[in-house]
């Protein structure tokens, strides 16, 4: 029978403490980043992770969306019973270990902060430095995930809604880039300068039809073999009407035919 509860109630911490000697799947629901997170259990061990239908097989990321959740505590949970021969395997983390990182990383945050950069605030790739050694695994995995995005600059804001983690955890993340020298605040120079670039490089000339062409030719005097029309006085009767003819018979050169 399935076991329900609000995560608010119960923090996740607490509630892997409950997994560690069950087999069954925990989702979580209606979560402040996404739909469901799907978690498959055998006594002692995570054995599988998805995120809405997605299939995880990253050690870092699993932690990094449930630290998301543990430091937003908004959702609810849903735990059924199921047999080892039902659940799927994507990753093989012991439960004890993964709360005990979960705890961690929700406290450095809470520890850092005061320090921890403004949300809003765009930040941009110093250098890239492949032969970094990063000493957290989560932390390597969100630099080689974010470099492309850190080129341009992006704030933390930005960067979980795309990461779909909390925002405190990308502040964090950025803080300790910062730290190793490899992003920097964007000087607010820098990036007008990069916007005109790109607005630059984009930009496409106007694409006009023939008869366009030749009415704003003609508009700015450049067709200087083109006068007003004037009514043909050595006409008589309708040959003489003062309604003008139109511009495109009188730009391209031909005749308006007589009216009746």
């Amino acid at each position: 029978m399935p076991v329900t509860g609000d995560i608010a109630e119960l923090p996740l911490p607490e509630l892997l403490n409950m997994m560690r000697h069950r087999s069954g799947k925990l989702c979580l629901v209606q979560t402040q980043q996404v739909s469901e997170m799907q978690m498959h259990f055998t006594p002692g061990y995570l054995c599988g992770f998805m995120v809405d239908k997605h299939i995880i097989k990253s050690e870092s990321q699993v932690v990094d969306k449930l630290v998301s959740v543990t430091a937003t505590p908004i959702g609810r949970f849903i735990f059924t019973p199921a047999h080892a021969s039902s659940l799927m395997g994507s990753v093989r983390i012991g439960v004890d270990r993964l709360a005990l990182i979960i705890v961690s990383q929700v406290d450095e945050i809470s520890v850092n902060k005061q320090a921890l950069p403004a949300p809003h605030r765009i930040f941009r790739l110093q250098k890239t430095d492949h032969a970094t050694e990063f000493e957290e695994q989560s932390l390597a995995e969100f630099y080689h995930s974010a470099v492309n995005l850190l080129k341009c600059g992006i704030s933390a804001e930005k960067l979980a809604s795309i990461e779909r983690i909390s925002t405190e955890q990308v502040q964090l993340h950025l803080y300790k880039l910062m730290i190793l020298g490899l992003v920097a605040p964007a000087r607010r120079d820098d990036m007008w300068a990069q916007l005109d670039a790109v607005l630059q490089s984009k930009s496409t000339p106007l694409k006009l039809t023939e008869e366009q062409r030749l009415q704003s030719a003609a508009s700015a005097g450049d067709l200087p073999h083109t006068r007003a029309w004037a009514p043909n006085r050595t006409a008589e009767g309708e040959e003489a009407s003062s309604k003008p003819k139109s511009l495109s018979s009188l730009l391209l050169g031909r005749k308006a035919k007589p009216e009746g």
